[in-house]
């Protein structure tokens, strides 16, 4: 990050799903003063753990419109064929990449295209090369677990899992699959919305051009005032994936890789 830019200081709450669910706790339950990061700035926990930093304007013109391009080429049929109803609620997106069955107890596939979008990621590429050297470099330790796994399970270096998400509506949730960190780029050419880190009491302002990535394992996170045309291609790990090829305790990844 930049010299001088803001680091805000804010203890991620504990908060069930069932509570979550219930609504029993306000935005202001936690924290009565409200963060909004406009420009590239973060928060982090009194450890110094990440638990969202925004990266203003860091996304090439041509990487946008080469996203904008792809999905366009392919919205038509993912209206049709990319329905999902799940935690997040129901809306449209596809996901690609390497996933576990049955909450880590089934058997691993690995999904780079579907019969609509056969060559969707290919279309993609240059993208996801640019957002894979931004998250290796920020989560490092991800990235070194990532190295462990083969490359057939992964889509680039450092990443295992893609959802395009064609609806920017979904319910607050947490991604408890997820290896700690995701990166968010979203696109489109929307004027509003904002990612609402409810129980820390943070709005992320993120437009198009940044990039964001947050602790989506233990942040809940929502979109509020969602923009039809906004898009976002969410680039994470799915947990289970890496802990069969990495005996990693993903609670303490720096503790643990220096075991390996």
């Amino acid at each position: 990050m930049p010299e001088n830019s803001p680091i805000h200081l804010r203890d991620n709450p504990h908060v069930t799903r069932q509570e979550n669910q219930a609504h029993k706790f306000s935005r202001t339950s936690f924290y009565s003063t409200t963060i909004y990061l406009q420009d590239t700035s973060c928060v982090v926990d009194q450890s110094g753990d990440v638990l969202v930093i925004l990266l203003k304007g860091i996304v090439p013109e041509h990487l946008l419109q080469q996203a904008e391009a792809t999905t366009a080429k392919h919205m038509t049929l993912a209206l049709k064929h990319a329905s999902i109803d799940d935690i997040r609620g129901k809306r449209i997106a596809a996901k690609f990449g390497s996933y576990v069955e049955q909450g880590g107890s089934g058997k691993t596939w690995v999904k780079k295209g579907y019969d609509w979008c056969p060559d969707f990621l290919n279309d993609i590429h240059e993208v996801g090369v640019f957002v894979d050297a931004v998250y290796s470099s920020f989560c490092v330790e991800i990235a070194a677990c990532l190295e462990f796994v083969p490359e057939p399970f992964k889509l680039w270096k450092s990443i295992s899992q893609l959802f395009w998400n064609v609806s920017s509506i979904s319910k607050r949730h947490l991604d408890f699959k997820d290896l700690k960190y995701s990166i968010v780029l979203p696109f489109g050419q929307f004027k509003e919305s904002l990612v609402d880190l409810t129980y820390l009491n943070t709005c992320v302002n993120a437009q198009r051009g940044d990039l964001y990535i947050l602790n989506s394992q233990k942040v809940y996170h929502t979109v509020i005032k969602p923009d039809p045309t906004r898009q976002s291609f969410v680039f994470t790990n799915h947990n289970c994936v890496v802990q069969r090829f990495v005996d990693v305790d993903i609670s303490n990844l720096f503790e643990d890789l220096n075991k390996l």
